[in-house]
């Protein structure tokens, strides 16, 4: 294995881990109305996709329609947890789909990393069959 690929698979390693802790950091640093926001987005989401209306999610989890209205348009006052795993039970997903990350950027920063680490590996193999191309400097001096 040449030594430029190597040391170009050792920093994508290094990289990749660094990436997938800085999706944990932004996650756990996200604000208290980030996550309201978030949560309101997949709310709306997931029940489109399964085609259901807000009056039926609403009975479903124990709320009332204008609750999961202004749940839905980020006006509802800090919902509980409570509120958030009923919600989350009707829609069949987990509650940490609602107010965490582990489908979204994550998912979406994971397949980035993977497309460029391919993307580097490519390169890393131009340049080690570039080097074997170049006269050994070695044997002249």
């Amino acid at each position: 294995m040449c030594v430029v690929w190597k040391l170009v698979h050792a920093a994508v390693a290094a990289g990749s881990a660094a990436g997938v802790q800085g999706v944990q950091a932004v996650k756990t640093n996200a604000t208290e109305s980030e996550v309201f926001a978030l949560a309101a987005e997949r709310i709306v989401r997931r029940r489109k996709e399964l085609r259901l209306g807000q009056a039926v999610v609403a009975e479903l989890s124990g709320i009332s329609r204008s609750y999961l209205c202004d749940i839905e348009r980020g006006r509802a006052k800090k919902p509980t947890m409570g509120v958030y795993v009923a919600i989350a039970n009707t829609l069949d997903v987990p509650v940490s789909y609602l107010v965490g990350d582990p489908i979204g950027k994550t998912k979406e920063v994971a397949l980035e990393l993977r497309r460029l680490t391919q993307v580097v590996g490519e390169l890393a193999s131009a340049v080690c069959v570039l080097h074997s191309m170049m006269p050994n400097e070695t044997a002249d001096q």
